[in-house]
């Protein structure tokens, strides 16, 4: 099968939300090229962006898997949040081919790895975005499970986060979210 050569979204300004939503247009592309059997082929500029994306969304990813089950609501919510974030989002089927892929790399590579992964793929400035809509899926049933704090944990430390940082933006937005409902 050819390769699939991925374009970028046309962008208007450098920013990292531009950057991210490039990235989300390479992952809808990416999954299309899959459903079709193809092979994609990116320059490094894309391939970037790409791994980018695939990160922010395995770090929420990572989050709502802990406890060992990724309810709808939690699907819903990282859905949701993708939208807030980057303007637009995945469809369900589109989310759910890429939570395929990660649920398949988590299973086979382990949870530190996935982690690793997640920290090798972002940009310093990507980073507390991704955390942050790891914090926001965990709390989207109400409830953070200990696995998934412990999960939350194990990614702010890895991106670089100290102890204090971490727990202050967690609870900034469980308050955030608390005022909403």
């Amino acid at each position: 099968m050819a390769p699939s050569s991925l374009r970028r979204a046309p962008t208007a300004a450098a920013s990292l939300s531009t950057g991210l939503r490039a990235g989300l247009a390479l992952v809808k592309q990416k999954v299309a090229a899959d459903a079709r059997g193809e092979a994609t082929s990116l320059d490094p500029r894309d391939q970037r962006a790409l791994d980018g994306a695939m990160a922010t969304i395995e770090a929420g990813y990572l989050a709502v898997a802990a406890d060992g089950e990724v309810t709808e609501r939690e699907l819903d919510a990282l859905l949701g949040n993708l939208r807030v974030l980057l303007g637009e989002g995945l469809t369900r089927g589109e989310l759910a081919h890429v939570i395929d892929e990660l649920e398949a790399s988590l299973d086979g590579d382990g949870l530190d790895a996935r982690v690793s992964a997640v920290c090798r793929a972002l940009a310093p400035e990507e980073r507390r975005r991704a955390f942050s809509l790891a914090c926001v899926v965990s709390l989207c049933d109400g409830e953070s499970e200990d696995d998934e704090l412990d999960v939350l944990g194990r990614l702010a430390e890895a991106l670089g986060f100290s102890e204090d940082d971490a727990n202050a933006t967690f609870n900034e937005l469980a308050d955030q979210l608390d005022e909403a409902l």
